[in-house]
């Protein structure tokens, strides 16, 4: 019972939807078509993490159908009905929701009824709903589109030839600046599966309709065109991503962005900030100058600032932050020291993470502040909390832990981390090649230092730290191997006999 699609289908529904699912399938018409009020009323007070030893077939059968012999087929008979009663809820829930997909649905049944005086108003209230500063732009420049079509027919009915050309324009500019923004993002995607993922490309076509596509001349003049205007972001960011050789890009993104702020939505301000953060951390990782690698960390670290300062975490349309962004505001932080920062925010943002790995996120945020701090047992007693399902949480957690391995000088489990990594590394298919290459990196001159430290040659040392300066684009965590191999160059350490 526990595994079934309505339980892990209700284990998703907030306790305002469910009492809202509750009413809905008590009505009338929903009470003709199945009657499922039984059935949910006998789970409901299993609700949420419906696990209780009460919880099994036999008892919920009873409840549904008291007195009866149990019957599997007929059980689960009425739990396909219940699901199916839930996927119309969600169905009811969603359309609610999307008032202007609904106002779309509306102004047809009126156009085709004939129902003039109010199809006009509606139009109108549409029209001021419709506006980059309430939608994200691909939404708004498909709305407007939309929109605009279903003016241009009407006015096509009513014969009024004028109207007909100036939605016809109006229709074809949301069309162009649809196009304009998807090929922007399409193109800066594309670079970071590229790059990341080492994937085939299959993108001919579009590919021919851009490189025929003088976007620089596109957006050399933006004055009059309120269009390109709110474009402008995602085309210094598509320049900067490309890297023409011009260092202001990244700058010139973020100082257009936030001069402009007021002309996006809360949904495209969270959008943008994300394509901001990979920007700065694709440029962190591709420069081999200590100097502009601080100078990068910052920038991501001040924008991040940024965003949690104007509460942009996470979009209205998520329930919770995503734990990966959450994770990497930490770690940003950590990366330039700023520790009082990222404690506070571990402690006042934690709530806002999903129930189910809220947790797991606190202790592994905390296990590498405090290891970042120095605390090296405190931060293992933090890790050994981390239930570590998620693929993000089995890469960090592996590596956090060969690291404190070291500092603690468990050698024997440092080796027995080591090989766990490296066959975690050869079967799972849930980290970029990019990132495979980086730690098996990592791995080689870690158990590199693990030998150095039983028997320390200074030869070989100095030449480990010249290897790693090389790779430090290629390889995790470069600076702490570089400051552990120095250490042991001076003696700044003791060395395991």
């Amino acid at each position: 019972m526990q595994n079934t699609n309505i339980v892990n289908l209700l284990k998703t529904f907030s306790k305002k939807e469910l009492n809202e699912f509750e009413a809905y399938i008590k009505s009338p018409i929903q009470i003709r078509k199945r009657d499922v009020t039984s059935y949910l009323k006998a789970i409901k007070k299993f609700y949420p993490e419906f696990s209780s030893p009460q919880f099994k077939d036999e008892k919920i059968y009873q409840s549904i159908f008291p007195g009866k012999k149990f019957d599997k087929a007929r059980y689960t008979l009425a739990a396909y009905h219940l699901f199916d009663a839930a996927c119309d809820f969600l169905i009811v829930l969603n359309s609610r929701e999307n008032e202007i997909e609904g106002s779309f649905s509306l102004m047809e049944q009126f156009l085709k009824r004939g129902m003039t005086n109010s199809f006009e108003k509606l139009a109108k209230k549409l029209d001021k709903e419709l506006i980059p500063e309430k939608l994200s732009l691909d939404s708004y420049f498909y709305l407007r589109f939309k929109y605009e079509d279903l003016l241009m027919k009407y006015h096509s009915e009513n014969h009024n030839y004028d109207s007909i050309k100036k939605y016809y324009d109006y229709k074809t500019n949301s069309s162009a600046g649809l196009f304009l923004l998807k090929s922007l993002r399409a193109m800066m995607n594309n670079y970071i599966f590229e790059k990341s993922y080492n994937s085939e490309e299959n993108i001919l076509l579009f590919e021919k309709v851009v490189n025929a596509t003088d976007l620089d001349s596109i957006f050399s003049r933006t004055d009059n065109e309120p269009y390109l205007k709110i474009l402008l972001t995602d085309y210094y960011l598509y320049k900067a991503i490309y890297d023409d050789g011009k260092e202001d890009r990244a700058e010139k993104a973020e100082e257009y962005f936030f001069k402009n702020m007021d002309l996006y939505s809360r949904e495209e301000k969270v959008i943008i900030f994300r394509e901001l953060f990979n920007l700065y951390i694709k440029k962190s990782r591709e420069t081999s100058d200590p100097e502009k690698l601080k100078f990068y960390d910052q920038k991501h670290f001040d924008l991040t600032k940024k965003l949690v300062e104007n509460d942009l975490s996470y979009s209205r349309k998520d329930k919770y932050m995503r734990f990966v962004l959450f994770r990497n505001i930490v770690l940003t932080a950590l990366d330039v020291k700023e520790f009082n920062w990222a404690e506070k925010f571990i402690n006042e943002h934690s709530d806002k993470l999903k129930p189910s790995l809220k947790n797991s996120m606190m202790n592994f945020s905390l296990a590498e502040l405090e290891f970042r701090k120095g605390n090296f047992e405190k931060s293992l007693e933090y890790l050994s909390q981390v239930k570590y399902d998620s693929f993000i949480f089995k890469r960090d957690v592996k590596l956090l832990l060969l690291n404190l391995y070291y500092e603690l000088e468990f050698t024997e489990q440092a080796y027995f981390a080591l090989d766990n990594t490296r066959r975690y590394l050869k079967t799972t298919s849930d980290i970029t090649e990019e990132e495979k290459i980086m730690d098996y990196n990592f791995l080689n001159y870690y158990k590199k230092l693990l030998k150095q430290r039983e028997i320390p040659d200074e030869a070989e040392i100095q030449v480990c730290i010249n290897e790693i300066k090389k790779i430090r684009n290629d390889i995790e965590t470069p600076d702490w191997l570089i400051e552990k191999f120095e250490k042991l160059l001076t003696g700044d350490i003791k060395t395991v006999d």
